[in-house]
């Protein structure tokens, strides 16, 4: 072989252990950046994990103040009820009497007003001699006499 040619095969090959080298290197430095990123992305999930756990908690927190909440006013809401089931006893209790009472006055109204035919005689007989007895002390009052 020519002398040329063994200088450019050794630097051939020269070239090819730097390239190779560089590889070598190259890898090592995106193994270095992969582990760079995997403990940045660890990271970040372990702050994720608190902000979750603490959002986690906050809104359990929440939940137990909103279920508090929702109790006393299921127990207003009760306790109204109750007032207004104890208020509605009493208005019917109320109307209770008060029908019994005009029930009663009902009843004697009813006796007051049954005439029959001879109770309606009767009353026409006393309204026509006070009608009668009425115009005679007209006439006299206001003729000084009485002329049947």
């Amino acid at each position: 072989m020519p002398p040329n040619t063994k200088t450019e095969i050794t630097e051939f090959k020269d070239l090819m252990l730097g390239l190779r080298e560089e590889m070598r290197v190259g890898f090592a430095n995106n193994d270095t950046k992969f582990a760079e990123i995997k403990a940045e992305i660890q990271g970040v999930e372990a702050r994720t994990d608190i902000k979750f756990s603490e959002i986690k908690a906050e809104i359990q927190g929440l939940e137990a103040k909103t279920d508090i909440k929702f109790s006393e006013i299921k127990a207003e809401i009760q306790g109204s009820e109750a007032k207004i089931d104890i208020k509605l006893v009493e208005i019917k209790a109320s109307i209770d009497v008060k029908a019994a009472e005009l029930g009663g006055k009902i009843d004697v109204i009813d006796e007051r007003t049954k005439l029959g035919f001879w109770g309606f005689v009767g009353r026409a007989l006393i309204i026509a001699a006070l009608i009668l007895a009425i115009s005679f002390s007209i006439k006299y009052f206001f003729f000084g006499t009485v002329k049947i």
